[in-house]
Order: C-alpha cells, then sequence, then structure tokens
C-alpha cells in the first residue's frame, strides 16, 4: 500500500490490533484459538464496514476488508464455518474488489 494513502489513524488502529493479537499469542485450547480469531474477524470486519458506509473507502479499507476475509478463511481450519462466517467471507471479498474497481 502506498505510504502517502496510509492516515495515522487507521495505522494507530491496525497497530492495536496487532498488538492485541500479540498479546493474545499464549498456549489456549483449540476452541479459545477460534474465539480469538473469530473476534479479530469481527473487529476488522466492524472497522472496514463502519468507514465504508461512511463513504470514506479507499485502498487501506479495501486491505482491511481482504484482512477480515483472510481470518474468516483461517476458521475452516476448526472444521466447518457457520453460514454467517461464510456470508461474510464473501461479503469481504465482494467489497474488496468492488472498492479498488472504484478507485
Amino acid at each position: 500500500l502506498d505510504e502517502s494513502k496510509k492516515t495515522a489513524a487507521s495505522k494507530q488502529w491496525m497497530a492495536a490490533q496487532l498488538t492485541e493479537l500479540e498479546q493474545s499469542k499464549v498456549d489456549v485450547s483449540r476452541d479459545e484459538a477460534k474465539q480469538k480469531i473469530t473476534s479479530m474477524a469481527h473487529n476488522v470486519f466492524k472497522h472496514a464496514d463502519e468507514v465504508d458506509r461512511a463513504g470514506k473507502a479507499d485502498k487501506t479499507t479495501a486491505a482491511a476488508f481482504n484482512t477480515a476475509y483472510v481470518f474468516y478463511t483461517v476458521l475452516k481450519q476448526f472444521g466447518d464455518r457457520d453460514d454467517q462466517i461464510v456470508q461474510a467471507a464473501k461479503y469481504c471479498l465482494f467489497k474488496t474488489t468492488d472498492i479498488l474497481k472504484a478507485l
């Protein structure tokens, strides 16, 4: 991503998310790991969706939707995903493409 497109707020938010992820990096059960990844996916999705619905979507927003998609896809490692998760992943992929095409 072009450095000029990154905002201080988006950098700060992503740094906070990565810090949270690093702090949660401990021995956890499979269910706890699934819950943490699901939570991270929902947080990234929610942030990207809020920016998009505010009409301020840019490449950073597309990258956030793509990140949420990756998190939702990682959940395949824990077995079948809920339909809500599958639909959210599809929406993230769609929004990533939609935003990038619009730029």
